[in-house]
Formats: structure tokens, C-alpha cells, sequence
């Protein structure tokens, strides 16, 4: 990796038993891992990727975006292209007319940055029509530069603003201002919205490393990179006590989270984390998938700071037997699968049995489930149209096709359990049961994700067994 080299735990002061743990711990807690990178000292000591994922992996990192985008927007101060005091409707006057309200025209470019608009939430999802105007042109709930609302419609109007002012879209602005520091992917890019403006605030798409080589060129030089600005970026600017985690309660500076013990982080969605300890020199990047997981972040971050933040030392002697132990550790990470009984004869259960479904909202009109050992499928009619589910019983199956994970075993005696990760750019889970009684069945599926392929799939519907 470009700009990052290489050692063991105990060169840079950890024991490899303590990542072992953190490793152990995050699987003991399900936690969903898709990958991580631990640094310290401009070193990578420990590095692994969950299969199928792998370091080449191009994953959508969501609102670590938000972060990338603040540093976009320093170096066009840094620049004099604009002041962090502008109000923002000067860049934006083809949406301003005499009937904008009053907070709007208020608005700062450092109000974005800070999420302390005149908008309770992102105005583009209340908003049929052209996302950048929804901003300018919904009205408003409150006077800005006041109260902390987390807004991705303001990430977008600052992305806006850096491909108007620049002529560059945001990836290629950012390659540029950061490539004399580091090399990041070819793949590295944001998805669009529909006018064509860079997704700055939930769009990324990049490997792991390159979230990692712009957090530690970021946390080790950014001051210098950015005097002033990044100081202010990453220190605590508004107050975010109303928020319902413990993690997100410490306060917020310019689109970067800031956590106890002098941290801040790069936080998206779903377990996209870049963790950074300056006092410390120690940085924990990590893609997961954490969305139908309420406690999944914060087991990210209590496994972190109980087996690595808190177990750093001076001087720890190689250890080449637990090094080794570790390696192989980290060779063989795999993806949190469904777990249950296999008492009963998953096979035998399912063999032969169609069920017709009532007529739902889903729009199910029949389940079957097949198995050959432990490679099954599900098997279903939608809308007059068959689909097929690969899955493992009780353990992870990855299909290229469907660009996408499942896995499935028995919860209890009479309930199969599926679970479906859609790994594609547009993540998304799906949770599936299946209850039994007599000739009957009840389906329930719970989606969690952004992705509006899978917006049906929630609900129940029940059904009986074909004669």
C-alpha cells in the first residue's frame, strides 16, 4: 500500500494476542465484518478481509464520504477559492428568488459543514424533483448556525460546490490535492445523483487501503496540509448530546465525528469507520456490514478500545508462535453467517413441499425450499416471476450472479431462519423467516439498507402446503 508499510503487533507496541481478541470478540458479538486495517506509526500490523470480500474489494463506504468531503472543502480554502463564512446561497443563485425564506439565505458554508442548517433532516428524500434544489427550495424548520440535524443534503450542496468552483468531480479534485502524499485506487470515485453531481455524502466507492492511506496522511500530516482547518475539523464544533448512541454524543466538527480519549472518526453506515488517535498514532479502518445490527458499531468500538486502544505498551518482545497464530488468524476470517440446530433434516423437511401463499404486499405467490447436503436454495414466484436464492445451511454462500451472500439454519423447531446480504454497490440485508404449524406457514422479512430493489421485501404473509 502506498505510503503505509508493514510491521508486526509487537514492533509497534501491542501484543498479537490482543488482536487475536479483537478478532475473537467481534466474531463472539456477530458482528458482521467485512474488513479491517489496524495502523500505528505508519505501519500496518495487523490487516484482514472477511471472505468473500478481499483487499481488492471495492466497497461502498457511505458517509466516510461526508469526511473526504470536508477535506475537499480545506484545501479550496486554503486555496482563497472560498471562505468557510460564505453564505452558501452566493454559489447557488438559480435556485434563490424573492420567496426563499429568510434561514436559507442565512445559511453558511460552514453550517454545512458543521450539519447546523435550517434543515431537521435531508431535504432530497422529502423532495420529488432535482436533489440540489430541494435544499435551497423545502422550507425550512429552524434558523441555522444553532442545532446539530444530520443533513446528507448538505454534503451534496458542498459537493456541488467543490465541482462547480473546481471544474473536477470530487474524486478526481481529491486525487490531485492528495496524490504528491499517496496513490489511491484507480476505482476510487463517488456514485451520482441524478443531476450528475458527485454523492459526497453517501456515494463513496473505494478499496479499504484507500480509506486508510487518507485517514493516516490526514491524522499525521493534516495540520501541516491543512493549518487551522483541519484543527478545526476534527475538534468538537457543535454539540450532538440528543443523538440516541454513546458513540455519536461527543460532539461533531467539519463532517469528521468526534469520540472520547482526543479521537475523531470517519463514520459511515453500516460499520464504514476510519478511527484516529493522534496522541496515540494509532488508526483502525474498517468495512462491515452492520445495518440490521443496532449494537454493531458500538461493538466495533468497545472491542477496539477493550483489545487494542487500551492494551498498547512500550515494549512488547516478538513472539513468533502467536505471530503465526495471528497470521492464520487473519487467513481464515469468513463472514458472519446464520447459525442453528442442524438436528433436524433440513432435506428431509423440505423435500417435495411447495407453499401457496395469500396474497400479500410483497407480492409472493409461492415458497419452496430445496437442499442437496448443505447447499440449498430458495425458491420462489414474485409477480409471476421465478426466483432462485442459493444459500448455505449453516454456513456462508457467495454468488457471483446475484453479487451477493446467504446463509440459513433452524432458530427453533419450527422456524428456518435466512439471512441475505446484497453486497453489491448498493448494500442491503434481508432477513427472512420461516414458522411452521401443521400444514401452514408464515413468512416474515425484514429489510435493512438504502438499496429500492429490496423496498417490498417487508412484512408477513402466510400460506398453506400445495395438495
Amino acid at each position: 500500500m502506498s505510503g503505509l508499510g508493514y510491521a508486526t503487533p509487537e514492533d509497534v507496541g501491542i501484543h498479537s494476542e490482543s488482536v487475536i481478541e479483537f478478532i475473537n470478540d467481534l466474531k463472539r458479538l456477530n458482528v458482521n465484518m467485512h474488513g479491517f486495517i489496524l495502523v500505528r506509526g505508519g505501519k500496518i500490523f495487523a490487516e484482514g478481509y472477511y471472505k468473500p470480500f478481499s483487499n481488492q474489494y471495492i466497497h461502498r463506504m457511505y458517509s466516510v464520504g461526508k469526511s473526504l468531503v470536508s477535506i475537499a472543502i480545506g484545501f479550496l480554502e486554503q486555496e482563497g477559492k472560498i471562505n468557510l463564512n460564505d453564505k452558501i446561497c452566493k454559489y447557488f443563485g438559480e435556485y434563490i428568488n424573492d420567496d426563499t425564506h429568510e434561514y436559507i439565505r442565512r445559511m453558511k458554508i460552514v453550517d454545512l459543514l458543521t450539519m447546523t442548517t435550517a434543515h431537521s433532516s435531508t431535504t432530497y428524500k422529502r423532495y420529488k424533483g432535482n436533489w440540489l434544489e430541494s435544499f435551497f427550495c423545502l422550507p425550512p424548520s429552524h434558523v441555522p448556525s444553532t442545532v446539530f440535524a444530520y443533513d446528507t443534503s448538505a454534503t451534496l450542496v458542498l459537493s456541488a460546490l467543490i465541482e462547480r468552483i473546481t471544474n473536477m468531480e470530487l474524486a478526481d479534485y481529491l486525487k490531485n490535492k492528495l496524490g504528491e502524499h499517496i496513490e489511491l485506487s484507480p476505482e476510487f470515485k463517488f456514485l451520482k445523483d441524478p443531476e450528475g453531481i458527485s454523492q459526497g455524502g453517501s456515494g463513496l466507492l473505494c478499496k479499504l487501503s484507500d480509506v486508510a492511506q487518507i485517514g493516516y496522511v490526514m491524522m499525521s500530516k493534516g495540520k501541516e496540509l491543512l493549518p487551522d482547518y483541519f484543527e478545526k475539523a476534527t475538534t468538537k464544533q457543535v454539540d450532538t448530546s440528543l443523538l440516541p448512541f454513546q458513540y455519536e454524543q461527543q460532539g461533531y466538527g467539519y463532517h469528521i465525528w468526534i469520540l472520547k480519549e482526543n479521537g475523531y472518526a470517519f463514520y459511515g453506515m453500516g460499520g464504514q469507520l476510519c478511527v484516529c488517535y493522534p496522541e496515540k498514532d494509532l488508526m483502525l479502518v474498517t468495512m462491515a456490514d452492520t445495518m440490521n445490527d443496532l449494537a454493531g458499531i458500538h461493538n466495533i468500538y468497545e472491542v477496539f478500545y477493550n483489545r487494542i486502544f487500551y492494551s498498547l505498551g512500550n515494549s512488547y518482545p516478538n513472539n513468533e508462535k502467536m505471530h503465526l497464530k495471528l497470521m492464520s488468524c487473519l487467513d481464515n476470517l469468513e463472514t458472519a453467517f446464520v447459525e442453528g440446530s442442524m438436528a433436524m433434516n433440513t432435506k428431509d423437511f423440505f423435500e417435495g413441499k411447495k407453499f401457496s401463499i395469500e396474497k400479500n404486499e410483497i407480492g409472493i405467490e409461492s415458497i419452496a425450499i430445496k437442499c442437496h447436503g448443505d447447499n440449498c436454495s430458495l425458491e420462489f414466484s414474485r409477480d409471476g416471476e421465478e426466483i432462485t436464492i442459493p444459500f448455505g445451511l449453516g454456513k456462508l454462500q457467495y454468488s457471483e450472479e446475484n453479487k451477493a451472500t446467504c446463509s440459513g439454519a433452524w432458530s427453533t423447531p419450527n422456524t428456518f431462519l435466512l439471512r441475505y446480504s446484497d453486497i453489491s454497490e448498493h448494500m442491503a440485508q434481508v432477513k427472512i423467516t420461516f414458522a411452521f404449524v401443521d400444514d401452514y406457514i408464515t413468512v416474515g422479512m425484514k429489510v435493512s439498507g438504502q438499496n429500492p430493489k429490496y423496498e417490498r421485501y417487508n412484512g408477513f404473509m402466510t400460506g398453506k402446503l400445495r395438495d
